[in-house]
């Protein structure tokens, strides 16, 4: 599953908008640069996930429910 560094795309089940960010350390997170760490809300949503798994997303306007679509290692 992703880890550390690994970069996961991902689809919104709503609205069915793909996004794409690598996870990394906290000191190393750039949100703009498509860096997000792994200890924030989406990084750990999407920590462990593999090719096909469904996950639960918490943000501001609620639950939302995630695909992903690819996981990629370092």
């Amino acid at each position: 599953g992703a880890g550390m560094f690994s970069t996961v795309t991902y689809s919104d089940a709503e609205s069915g908008k793909e996004m794409t960010f690598t996870l990394v350390p906290a000191t190393e997170a750039d949100p703009s640069a498509k860096r997000i760490s792994i200890d924030s809300p989406v990084g750990q949503a999407l920590a462990g996930a593999k090719e096909g798994d469904k996950r639960k997303l918490q943000t501001p306007g609620g639950e939302r429910t995630i695909s992903i679509v690819a996981v990629e290692h370092p």
